[in-house]
């Protein structure tokens, strides 16, 4: 998960953060004792927070865009795979990988996250360019940080394409989204609530329709953790659950209904990813 992301839904405000990096580095190694220091409660508190943060940060989209993005030094890698509709006679299940880094810096500038998206993951017998690699896209997002929880982008997905990809439309998009604190003043869980709204064309439109849709999401942050998801892409409501199974491992999970509401008379499916993230400057 990105940097950005994760210091706009941290419990800490900024200038309890910048207190918290200034304090005397005996009272980081010291966490025990930290009573001991002289510090106000607060940056003792908001110490032990930072102390206690996970590696990253469960997802809070499923299925949008979210207008966070990636920074320099940000790398991740996602894998994920969902049932198919009963139309899609002898394949039970589809899915996909996509690999991704961030440059620029949305908390100064501009931010712009590029990514490779895999589409299709095994052979299908009679169907060419359905092996690994074999078809897919790029997709280029910018953005950037509008005050310490909010962030806009603009991004364009599906670009480049190859494979089975090709004979498909680019899509573009604008998106908002802000991190909210629901109990800001508990910093080792301050219940963050992670909105994020936008407009597009082509797959977040209406099917058939050839017009500019609306998409959105909220996320609502239980833990640090875990998080609950609904999102409407535009086509379909979806909802889930994501979490992040190892405190000091940077991975995530998500699983979840896609097209709850059964539009356009489809079938609900099962659907779910894991994320894998990283900053190597960090």
């Amino acid at each position: 998960m990105n940097m950005m992301f994760r210091k706009a839904i941290a419990g800490a405000t900024p200038a309890l953060l910048a207190a918290a990096l200034l304090a005397p580095a005996s009272a980081a190694n010291a966490q025990p004792r930290l009573e001991d220091t002289g510090l106000s409660p607060d940056v003792q508190r908001a110490i032990r927070a930072m102390i206690n943060t996970p590696a990253t940060t469960p997802g809070s989209t499923f299925g949008s865009p979210l207008a966070f993005g990636s920074n320099l030094g940000d790398v991740y890698f996602g894998i994920g795979g969902t049932e198919t509709q009963p139309e899609f006679q002898g394949k039970d299940y589809d899915g996909g990988a996509v690999i991704g880094f961030g440059l620029g810096d949305a908390d100064s500038a501009v931010g712009s996250e590029i990514s490779v998206g895999i589409i299709g993951l095994t052979e299908e017998d009679n169907v060419p360019d359905s092996g690994f690699g074999d078809s897919g896209n790029i997709n280029i997002k910018l953005h950037t940080m509008i005050g310490d929880r909010t962030s806009f982008a603009v991004g364009a997905e599906n670009l480049g394409r190859w494979g089975n990809a090709d004979g498909t439309q680019a899509s573009h998009y604008a998106a908002i989204a802000t991190a909210w604190q629901l109990r800001p003043s508990v910093y080792e869980n301050p219940l963050t609530l992670v909105t994020n709204i936008g407009v597009g064309d082509n797959r977040f439109d209406d099917f058939g329709e050839d017009d500019i849709g609306v998409f959105g999401s909220a996320s609502l942050f239980f833990t640090r953790r875990i998080a609950g998801i609904v999102d409407w892409t535009g086509r379909q409501l979806n909802a889930g659950v994501s979490f992040v199974p190892f405190h000091s491992f940077p991975l995530n999970v998500t699983l979840g209904a896609a097209n709850v509401t059964e539009e356009n008379d489809d079938e609900v499916v099962f659907s779910g990813s894991v994320g894998l993230s990283f900053n190597f400057l960090k």
